[in-house]
């Protein structure tokens, strides 16, 4: 019977025709970087040791599509760069989500609006005019409020604005030669603020002659009217 030449160490004779077994060599160890993404901390852990890599570095970073906690990428990145692998207890560095980053919103009551608007749009925000009013305090294209008023919001989020169209404009009306009392009445019912003077002719002062600024100008509601009586 033949000796099996398998049992045979180097440099041992063999018989004609008996079998030669060879254990040809794969080089050294190595895995590629498996695919990470979506994965948590603990998860990319796992699977790096499966193929005998050790987690590295782990960045944080924030991500608009990666929720928070998952890894967004490896570096090495998946697959790695180099065609025969790594080499086992390699360190894998992890880029991590943070979530979305947080916007912050701002105060811009009383601002200008088109200055908001630049200043909340280059941050990502969507900005939404859903009312205009007339203010005594807040100047013709200010900001008289805002929703939300504080706070953060993410990319794409509205920021909804009152914008301000000034003072309410109010027409003089005619109150020639109406008695003091009614014509002061139909003023200030009108919103504005009254003053008597004496006009030019002055008698008895019961009746009024003329108004400053006169009758027919556009004025802003909450300004003073001077009424000249006679």
């Amino acid at each position: 019977m033949r000796s099996s030449a398998a049992t045979r160490g180097a440099g041992s004779r063999i018989l004609p025709d008996d079998t030669v077994v060879l254990t040809v060599s794969k080089g050294p160890e190595r895995y590629d970087v498996p695919d990470l993404r979506g994965h948590t901390v603990e998860e990319a852990t796992e699977a790096l040791a499966e193929v005998k890599f050790v987690v590295g570095k782990v960045e944080r970073r924030w991500s608009e599509s990666v929720p928070e906690g998952e890894v967004i990428r490896s570096l090495p990145k998946f697959g790695t760069e180099k065609a025969e692998g790594l080499s086992p207890d390699t360190a894998i560095g992890l880029v991590v989500s943070k979530g979305r980053k947080p916007i912050k919103v701002g105060d811009w009551v009383g601002k200008d609006f088109e200055t908001a608007k630049a200043e909340l749009e280059d941050r990502g925000l969507a900005v939404e005019v859903v009312d205009r009013e007339h203010s005594d305090t807040v100047d013709e294209g200010g900001v008289i409020s805002h929703e939300p008023a504080e706070g953060t919001l993410f990319k794409g989020d509205v920021v909804e604005f009152v914008v301000s169209e000034g003072p309410e404009l109010v027409e003089v009306p005619s109150v020639f030669y109406d008695p003091t009392e009614e014509a002061v009445a139909t003023l200030e019912d009108l919103g504005f603020v009254v003053r008597i003077r004496h006009a030019p002719v002055y008698f008895t002062g019961e009746r009024a002659y003329s108004t400053n600024p006169p009758a027919g100008t556009m004025a802003e509601k909450g300004s003073t009217i001077t009424v000249y009586v006679v």
